[in-house]
């Protein structure tokens, strides 16, 4: 479980969330949830059912409305990371939509495929 106090504010963070799959399951403590800048999910409904914002959300730390889905970021490049002088704590939780897996793993394999007929 990665708890809130071993972060320091100031820093940029980003945490990538894949483990909480079932309800009940966390990989972060709801404070460090709650304390983050940005949140991003690849499906609301899964992830306040059984990924990483489910325990923050219940116990009322966080507002649901505040997280994005990865879509809603992509579209809005005011949200992506700024640089060096952007020290937000970003969180983004993979609950595991198989047609955004299947499609990123096709990306991932055009761009091998292209860097194969380049050698």
């Amino acid at each position: 479980l990665l708890r809130r106090d071993w972060f320091t504010t100031g820093v940029a963070v980003h945490i990538n969330a894949m483990g909480a799959d079932v309800p009940g399951k966390q990989e972060l403590e709801p404070c460090l949830v709650a304390a983050a800048d940005l949140l991003v999910c690849d499906s609301r409904a899964q992830t306040f059912e059984r990924g990483e914002f489910q325990e923050a959300v219940s116990q009322k730390l966080l507002d649901a409305t505040s997280v994005l889905e990865i879509g809603e970021v992509l579209d809005q490049p005011k949200l992506h990371r700024q640089g060096a002088e952007d020290v937000r704590l970003t969180i983004f939780d993979s609950s595991g939509v198989a047609v955004q897996d299947i499609m990123i793993t096709q990306m991932v394999y055009d761009a091998l495929v292209g860097q194969r007929s380049h050698l």
